[in-house]
């Protein structure tokens, strides 16, 4: 059987009772606003606020929590776990696969990694894809290019697949434009050969001016049209996937074409934006989710806070009716 799912959802799969890690944590000063080396988690808008508080920092996004020491990001509550944070490198490992998060000097997404080999009853497979991200001078992603490769059998039966595909953020000056989704893939199953490819496209309406003066991300970008995997989306919101629109569209258009094996789909889909901002200029609630912040010292952890997200029971930021092809690249996976 086939599951079209997200080629980053993959992660979130497998990350049930897998162990987090991080490379050793590196102190350098330096970076910039938006995932610098010391600001992951600090908000900048990047010439200077008078009225934002020393050592302002994002405490929380939805279930999402973050910790600090020494005024740094050091750890990361997601998914029911703790994950250290490193601008060297996040990995999760398991018995059958692992996952890591690669970051360029900036402090921010620059590659990511899976491969998950093994055996299970009547299954066996060989996964393995890569990601990598491409940013301008304001640290905006500009694009975000995949493969994958995988092979395997059920139940006696061998298959294979492979595929590529390609994210691009247009903008003008650093207000997004367009975003555009494009992946091909073919392959062999039980059923045959099979191929296809998706081209999705994303627009934006601007009707009010919600300026976005920290570049921060919201569910709609992340869960809507990237549809990202827990950790990356934490990872994005504390500024390590750099930094957002300039300006938050109050709307969103898709429009969509999928092709598989000759047969053509096409649709069109429109999702509303809301927001709310504090006294800071920062987010206080984007799309039904909500933004925490924290004015921390170098030495502080904040204990009550870690003993309450340990209890919290991890949801999904808003209901959202799935789509039934992934609007990332697309994926074949077979259970």
């Amino acid at each position: 059987m086939k599951i079209q799912t997200s080629i980053l959802l993959l992660a979130a799969a497998i990350a049930v009772g897998l162990t987090f890690t991080a490379c050793d944590k590196d102190d350098d000063e330096g970076g910039s606003g938006g995932g610098g080396k010391a600001t992951a988690g600090a908000l900048d808008d990047r010439h200077g606020n008078s009225e934002l508080p020393e050592g302002y920092r994002l405490s929380g996004v939805g279930n999402y929590r973050y910790y600090y020491e020494g005024g740094q990001l050091s750890q990361i509550y997601v998914d029911r776990e703790y994950v250290d944070f490193s601008p060297k490198g996040i990995t999760i490992e398991e018995g059958q696969g692992s996952i890591k998060f690669s970051f360029n000097g900036n402090g921010l997404i620059s590659k990511i990694t899976f491969s998950s080999k093994g055996s299970s009853d009547n299954y066996s497979w060989d996964d393995s894809e890569t990601e990598t991200f491409s940013y301008n001078s304001n640290n905006q992603c500009t694009s975000i290019s995949g493969s994958w490769k995988d092979s395997g059998s059920e139940y006696g039966t061998s298959y294979s697949e492979t595929g590529s595909g390609n994210v691009e953020f247009s903008y003008s000056g650093t207000v997004i434009k367009k975003i555009t989704m494009k992946s091909n893939y073919s392959g062999r199953d039980d059923d045959g050969k099979h191929s296809g490819s998706d081209n999705y496209t994303y627009t934006f309406d601007f009707d009010r001016e919600y300026e976005n003066i920290y570049g921060q991300w919201t569910p709609k970008f992340l869960d809507y049209i990237l549809d990202i995997n827990d950790l990356f989306c934490a990872l994005a919101y504390a500024g390590c996937f750099g930094r957002a629109t300039s300006m938050l569209p109050t709307a969103i258009y898709e429009t969509s074409v999928e092709i598989e094996d000759g047969e053509r789909e096409e649709d069109e889909d429109t999702y509303s934006c809301s927001y709310s901002f504090n006294a800071y200029g920062a987010l206080r609630q984007a799309d039904g989710t909500s933004y925490s912040y924290t004015t921390i010292s170098s030495d502080d952890y904040d204990v009550k806070a870690t003993r309450a997200a340990e209890e919290a029971v991890l949801k999904p930021f808003v209901q959202q009716p799935r789509q039934k092809f992934s609007s990332f690249f697309r994926r074949h996976i077979r259970k």
